[in-house]
This record gives structure tokens, sequence and C-alpha cells, in this order.
């Protein structure tokens, strides 16, 4: 199993009227509808106390095989629909990060996974 997933699993989704726990953390997560050159743009912002990470990256569409964009398009029909819970949001984040660190960088999957755990907060 992986350790980021397994450690947002532990944590639970927050609403505006449930103030977070000193370790908890606060997870904003949308996109841009419209697509640019077959890239869909990402957009989250995760809080941990007093420790703020914005994160905005692109995912290209092309660059998909069918699996992914199957995927994909789960993730976000689930999140447009309210039908995702705060672990699996968390999960869809960080499979999200992941695969557009896959497409825009040179990093092998233990740096990806790292950056992606950086990135998230999860130290």
């Amino acid at each position: 199993m992986d350790p980021v997933l397994d450690w947002f699993a532990t944590h639970r989704e927050l609403t505006p009227t449930t103030p977070p726990l000193a370790d908890e953390l606060v997870l904003h997560f949308d996109w841009v509808q419209a697509v640019t050159n077959q890239c869909v743009t990402f957009c989250t912002t995760i809080l941990r106390g007093s420790v703020r990470s914005e994160i905005q990256f692109e995912i290209s569409l092309r660059r998909l095989d069918t699996d992914k964009l199957a995927q994909l398009h789960s993730v976000l029909s689930r999140r447009h629909a309210g039908l995702d819970n705060g672990p699996e949001v968390a999960g869809s984040v960080a499979w999200l990060l992941g695969l557009s660190l896959q497409q825009t960088s040179n990093l092998g999957l233990p740096e990806r996974a790292a950056t992606v755990r950086q990135l998230l907060l999860v130290q």
C-alpha cells in the first residue's frame, strides 16, 4: 500500500463547521473547467497547522492511456457529484500530482513519491 494514501486514510474530511485538530489537514481541491491545449489545470490548497501549500498543476490529456483517462474521468465525475470523501479526495490529489510529475519531470518513481509527500505536507 502507498504510505501517502495510508496516512490520508486516517484523517477525516473537514467542513467549515468542523475546526481542524492540531495535526489535521484541511484540503481544498478543484480544477479549471476549460481545457486548454488538451491540458486540465488543477488547484489544491493544503493547510496543516500554520503551514500552507498551494499547488497548481496540469495533466496533458493527450499523454494519458485509455485506463488513466477513464480513471481521471471517474475522479472528476465523483468529485463534481460530491460522491467522494476526505480520504478519497486526498488519494485522488496524490495520484493526480504523481501523474503530473510523471508527465513534466524526469524524476523516478521514488523521487516523484517523495515530492508528492512534500507537496501534500506529509512528513
